[in-house]
């Protein structure tokens, strides 16, 4: 296995997030969990080692972990939007919640200034196939909150 890199650094593939907890938006799309946030225990079951590397199955082939009939493209795009692919690694493994926490809060601004909460909320009704309500606007218990799902890229 890949030594995990330092937070915020590119991800490696090294899959110490996904063995130790299903990221919160795996763990609602891939039905694990109930509420949006929440985290399942890991392994992923999306978990895919390439004998080099750790990848993620939704990523790789969305189609067979999603129910979204969408093309895997969008699915895609959708699910790295809410995995924050691109973003660096943002588990704390071994490193203390003191020193750990700062840079993840960071992380976590830089995501959130990068991709407005209607941008994400789009993408969540993409992966899990849902429409948009229209008269109403989007509630806690259907869709994430920006508080939630900064607390779900944590994992």
């Amino acid at each position: 296995m890949l030594d995990k890199p330092e937070i915020g650094s590119p991800c490696n593939g090294c899959g110490v997030c996904c063995v130790n907890t299903v990221c919160g938006s795996g763990s609602y799309a891939l039905g694990l969990v109930t509420t949006w946030g929440e985290h399942a225990k890991g392994p992923c079951p999306a978990l895919v080692d390439d004998g080099e590397k750790f990848v993620c199955g939704v990523m790789l082939r969305p189609n067979d972990w999603l129910k979204a009939a969408r093309s895997p493209t969008t699915l895609r795009q959708a699910f790295g939007l809410l995995i924050g692919v691109g973003l660096g690694c943002d588990d704390s493994g071994d490193e203390p919640d003191e020193t750990a926490q700062p840079k993840i809060d960071e992380l976590t601004a830089i995501y959130m200034a990068r991709h407005p909460v209607e941008q994400l909320r789009l993408a969540a009704d993409i992966v899990m196939d849902r429409h948009p309500p229209k008269a109403q606007s989007y509630t806690a218990h259907i869709l994430p909150s920006a508080k939630t799902m900064r607390h779900s890229m944590r994992h």
